[in-house]
């Protein structure tokens, strides 16, 4: 379940590039709308952290997390996190291009790879 974790924090990455309007979109209704969220809007964010906590939670009963971690609270830090480098990717190219010698593949890649490192055990 743990690598499920990193499949899930790299699907994100890779919807991004591929729907990058997506992301867009959602930040420009959620900043023009007072944080009103549509009912629509609030079934899928529910899903979307449902889903995790279930990964969450079966990597939780095989050891593969460490236990003191709130599974609510690190899946939706997870969301953010992975939200605001999509985001970074997406807009900050040029500066990025300055700092770093790969591609956003594996800066994202590595940003995944810190993410895992915290929840394992050791």
């Amino acid at each position: 379940p743990i690598e499920q974790v990193r499949a899930i924090i790299m699907a994100n990455f890779e919807f991004n590039m591929e729907y990058s309007l997506y992301q867009d979109l959602i930040a420009f209704y959620e900043g023009n709308s007072n944080y009103e969220e549509t009912e629509d809007l609030m079934y899928a964010s529910q899903a979307i952290h449902a889903f995790l906590v279930s990964v969450l939670e079966a990597a939780r009963r095989q050891k593969q997390i460490r236990p003191e971690i709130d599974i609510q609270e690190f899946s939706l830090m997870v969301w953010g996190m992975s939200v605001g480098m999509t985001q970074l990717i997406n807009t900050k190219e040029q500066i990025l291009r300055m700092y770093l010698q790969g591609s956003n593949l594996d800066f994202y890649s590595n940003f995944s790879d810190l993410i895992i490192q915290g929840l394992a055990t050791k």
